[in-house]
C-alpha cells in the first residue's frame, strides 16, 4: 500500500499523473527558488547602500537612460553603455521611461529571472522525462547553481543566460518554430555567445545515428525548423559581425600576456579545467570539489542507461534528450574554438559554465528519479522487509542531503554583495553637481558611481575592457592618479587636477605610509601585472615615504577639507588649485 502511495507521488509519468501532482510539484519548485532568492536578496533590504560587484560596472551607467545629464563626458559609463547588448539596453531603457529607477530594477529583476528559469526548467525537463518529481528535482538543483554564484544577482547581460536558454530548449523540445526563433533572437539582445550554441544545436539536429553511422535526415520538417532558426541567429548576430568599437579592437592572446597577465596560469591543468575565464567547468564545481549532488548523479546516468532492465523507467525518456548531449557537444566545440580565436569569441569559459548549469542538474533530476523508481519497485515486486529497510531510508536520506546540501556550503548563496561604508561621503558627492569629477585611491572609489551617481577618474574594478584603447587610458588614468597623489611636488598634483578636471579628491588620513601603499587595493587588483608603471610610481613613492617627506596632498588635509568622516576626508580641487598658485 505504501509503496504504492510513493510510486504514484513520485514517480508516476504523464499523463497518469493526476493534475494536483503537477501543480503540487510545480508550486514546490517555485517555492524554493523564491526561498533562494529571498536569501540572497536579504542584505539588499539590510542596508541603505548595497551593490552586487558586478552590477557597479554594468548597471552604474544605465542612470543616463533616467537622466540624460548624469556622467557627462565619462569614459567608463560610456564604454559599458557601448559594450551592453541591445536588448540588455532596451529593456533598462523601457524600465527608466516607465519612471522605475534601474538601479532599484535591478535589484529586484534576479526574482522576475529566477521565476521564469523555474518554469522553463521544469517544463524542459517533462519533455525529456515526463515525471513532475524529475522537474521539480531539476529545477531545484538549477536554482542552487543559481545562487551558488553571482551572474542572476548581478542583473547583467549574463544573468539572462539561464531563462532565455531554458526558453530556447523547451520551444525547440516542443518544435514551437515562433517560439523557438523568438528565444534565439532574445539571446542575441540579450547574450550573444549563446547564439553560437542554440545555432548548433540545430545543425546538430539535420544529423541521425541509426545502425552505427551518422546520417542527414530526411525529414524536410527538420530541415525547415534548423533552417528557419539559423536565419534568425544569422540575422540577429550580423549587427555584432560589422560593429566597430569606438574604443579600438580586442586585445589579442599575446598582448593580453603583457596588459592581462593574470589570464594566463602556469598550471596547465587549473588553466584548462578551472581557471577562471578559461576553464571548461563552472568555478565553483571546482571549488567544491566536484562535489555537488548534480555532478554526482549526473555522472552516474549513463551508468544507467548501461543497465536499463533495472531502471524500468528509462523507457520514459523521450527522444528528446538527445538535445542535451547535442548542448555538450556544441559547447565543448565552442569552448577550444574561444581558445583558438582569443577573445574574438570572448571568452572559453562562457560557452561551457552555463552550458553545464543548464543541463547536468537535469541529467541529475533523471537519474535520480530514476533511482528513487527502482527503488519503489523492487520494493513492491519483492515484498521483503529488508529491501524496504534498506533502500528507502537510502533514498530519503539522499534526497535530504539534496535539499539541504546548500546548507553546508559556507559562502551559499554568492551574492557578492558590497556593502558601502562612509554614507556620508556618498551623500555629499549626490549633492554635486552632475559634472562633478572625483580622483580617488580609495577601495570606495568602485562604489562612487553607483552610490553617489558621480564620476570619477579612475579604479581598478573598472579596468576589465578587452579594447585596448579603453584598457590603456584608464591604465593611464590610474598611474597619474596615483604619481599624484604620492608626490611631493604640488605642480605635479596641480597638472593633474587641471588635466582631468577634477573637483574633489577622496584621501584616506591613513594614506601617507608604506604600509598604506603596500596593501593597497589598487596594488592588490593589478597583483599580476607588476611590470605596469602603477608598481614603479608604488615603489617611487614608497621609497619618498621613507625618507620622511610627505605627499604634496597631505598639506591640505585640513585647510582644503569640505567633509570629514571616519578618516575619510573629502578635498576641495580648486582650493588645493589657488593654494598652489598663491604659493
Amino acid at each position: 500500500m505504501l509503496t504504492s502511495y510513493l510510486q504514484t507521488f513520485f514517480t508516476t509519468p504523464l499523463p497518469k499523473a493526476s493534475r494536483s501532482s503537477q501543480i503540487f510539484w510545480l508550486t514546490l519548485s517555485l517555492t524554493f527558488a523564491i526561498l533562494f532568492v529571498g536569501l540572497g536578496l536579504q542584505q539588499v533590504f539590510k542596508h541603505p547602500y548595497v551593490v552586487q560587484d558586478d552590477a557597479r560596472q554594468h548597471v552604474f551607467w544605465t542612470q543616463r537612460l533616467l537622466d540624460a545629464e548624469m556622467f557627462p563626458q565619462d569614459l567608463m559609463a560610456d564604454y559599458f553603455q557601448s559594450v551592453a547588448p541591445t536588448g540588455y539596453t532596451t529593456l533598462y531603457d523601457i524600465v527608466a521611461k516607465l519612471g522605475i529607477d534601474p538601479f532599484a530594477f535591478n535589484q529586484i529583476l534576479p526574482l522576475i529571472l529566477v521565476i521564469i528559469t523555474t518554469l522553463y526548467c521544469f517544463g524542459v525537463t517533462l519533455q525529456i522525462l515526463p515525471v513532475p518529481f524529475a522537474g521539480f528535482v531539476a529545477s531545484l538543483l538549477v536554482n542552487q547553481n543559481l545562487w551558488m554564484q553571482d551572474d542572476v544577482p548581478s542583473g547583467s547581460p549574463v544573468a539572462f543566460v539561464y531563462p532565455l536558454f531554458f526558453a530556447f530548449l523547451y520551444y525547440l523540445l516542443q518544435r514551437k518554430l515562433l517560439l523557438t526563433a523568438a528565444a534565439i533572437a532574445l539571446l542575441g539582445l540579450f547574450y550573444p555567445q549563446c547564439v553560437f550554441l542554440a545555432s548548433g544545436i540545430l545543425v546538430l539536429q539535420l544529423f541521425r545515428w541509426e545502425n552505427r553511422r551518422l546520417h542527414f535526415t530526411q525529414d524536410p520538417a527538420v530541415y525547415r525548423f534548423s533552417g528557419i532558426g539559423l536565419a534568425v541567429a544569422f540575422f540577429v548576430m550580423l549587427p555584432y559581425a560589422f560593429k566597430s568599437s569606438e574604443f579600438g579592437p580586442v586585445m589579442t592572446a599575446e598582448e593580453a600576456r603583457t596588459l592581462w597577465p593574470s589570464f594566463y596560469i602556469d598550471n596547465t591543468w587549473e588553466y584548462w579545467l578551472c581557471w577562471r575565464r578559461t576553464g571548461f567547468f563552472p568555478s565553483e564545481w571546482c571549488k567544491l570539489s566536484f562535489t555537488l549532488p548534480q555532478v554526482i548523479l549526473g555522472v552516474t546516468f549513463p551508468i544507467l542507461m548501461l543497465f536499463r532492465s533495472a531502471f524500468p523507467l528509462t523507457e520514459k525518456i523521450r527522444p528528446g534528450i538527445q538535445v542535451l548531449g547535442q548542448l555538450l557537444l556544441v559547447s565543448t566545440g565552442m569552448f577550444f574554438a574561444a581558445h583558438l580565436l582569443l577573445f574574438k569569441l570572448h571568452l572559453p569559459n562562457r560557452y561551457t559554465e552555463h552550458s553545464l548549469r543548464v543541463l547536468m542538474p537535469i541529467v541529475a533530476a533523471i537519474a535520480f528519479t530514476l533511482i528513487v523508481d527502482a527503488i519503489v519497485q523492487k520494493v513492491r515486486r519483492d515484498r521483503h522487509p529488508i529491501w524496504g529497510g534498506t533502500l528507502f531510508p537510502f533514498a530519503f536520506v539522499l534526497f535530504v542531503l539534496m535539499l539541504i546540501y546548500p546548507v553546508l556550503i559556507r559562502d551559499f548563496p554568492d551574492v557578492d554583495y558590497k556593502v558601502g561604508k562612509v554614507p556620508p561621503v556618498y551623500e555629499f558627492f549626490a549633492q554635486q553637481p552632475k559634472d562633478t569629477l572625483i580622483a580617488s585611491i580609495t577601495k570606495d572609489t568602485d562604489n562612487l558611481p553607483y552610490f553617489s551617481r558621480r564620476s570619477i577618474v579612475a579604479s581598478p574594478s573598472y579596468v576589465l575592457g578587452y579594447h585596448k584603447a579603453y584598457y590603456f587610458e584608464l591604465t593611464q588614468r590610474a598611474v597619474d592618479l596615483f604619481t599624484a597623489h604620492y608626490s611631493p611636488d604640488l605642480n605635479q598634483l596641480q597638472q593633474f587636477i587641471q588635466k582631468y578636471g577634477v573637483d574633489f579628491l577622496l584621501v584616506e588620513r591613513s594614506a601617507f605610509t608604506p604600509v598604506y601603499i603596500a596593501n593597497s587595493y589598487w596594488l592588490e587588483k593589478f597583483r599580476h601585472t607588476e611590470t605596469q608603471p602603477l608598481f614603479a610610481a608604488a615603489e617611487q613613492a614608497k621609497a619618498t615615504l621613507a625618507t620622511g617627506t610627505l605627499p604634496a596632498i597631505a598639506n591640505f588635509m585640513d585647510s582644503c577639507s569640505a567633509l570629514e568622516h571616519e578618516g575619510f576626508v573629502i578635498l576641495k580641487a580648486d582650493c588645493i588649485l589657488n593654494a598652489s598658485s598663491d604659493s
